[in-house]
């Protein structure tokens, strides 16, 4: 009868980089475009809108807001206009700060600064995760890369009560062979510099 072992498939760092890759894409984008939104939108006048719908929906796993107000500007009215932006707390009839475009009134953008700032935060962290992934795995790598040496030669060195040559054999007071001395006096010979230094 024949028995398939199978084998654990292990991240490559071709998959570690592209996912890095991935993160700092769209954090940098993220933190572009929005910075770019609010140096455009950061001159245009401020005024008030009330929240007359929000339609709730889910998309795959999340619940998305879509945020409908109205206002007016120089006495011309703008019912039903798309907000673009929804933050927890908000309610139908509430009154929120609103900026727009002085050139086309109908473009608009959410004027609570510390929303807008969020985002960019946003696009930090995940610049932050791009940068932090590759750190740890090719950090573990190397380290586990200069421990390996290192293990190896410890376990291939097995301290047993194997007959020792004649000329290495210490004999304790009983007149036997003084294993013990043998082993501290193998260790000394792999480890003798580290232990001189952890004594002084």
């Amino acid at each position: 009868m024949r028995i398939s072992i199978g084998t654990r498939q292990k991240n490559s760092p071709r998959s570690i980089i592209i996912a890095s890759i991935v993160f700092l894409a769209i954090g940098i984008s993220f933190i572009m475009f929005m910075t770019k939104e609010k140096q455009r939108s950061s001159s245009w006048p401020t005024t008030e809108a009330e929240i007359k719908r929000i339609d709730s929906y889910w998309s795959g796993d999340t619940l998305m807001h879509d945020v409908y107000v109205d206002y007016s500007v120089e006495g011309k009215p703008y019912p039903n206009m798309p907000l673009g932006a929804y933050e927890s707390g908000m309610y139908v009839e509430q009154i929120i700060p609103i900026k727009y475009n002085p050139n086309n009134p109908s473009k608009i953008v959410y004027g609570k600064e510390s929303f807008n700032n969020s985002f960019i935060i946003v696009g930090g962290v995940m610049c932050g995760i791009g940068v932090v992934i590759p750190s740890c795995y090719f950090g573990y790598k190397l380290y586990k890369k200069k421990t390996a040496g290192k293990i190896g030669v410890v376990e291939s060195t097995k301290f047993t009560k194997e007959e020792p040559k004649k000329e290495d054999r210490p004999i304790d007071k009983n007149g036997t062979i003084d294993y013990k001395e043998i082993k501290k006096r193998r260790q000394k010979a792999l480890y003798g510099d580290e232990e001189d230094s952890k004594k002084n």
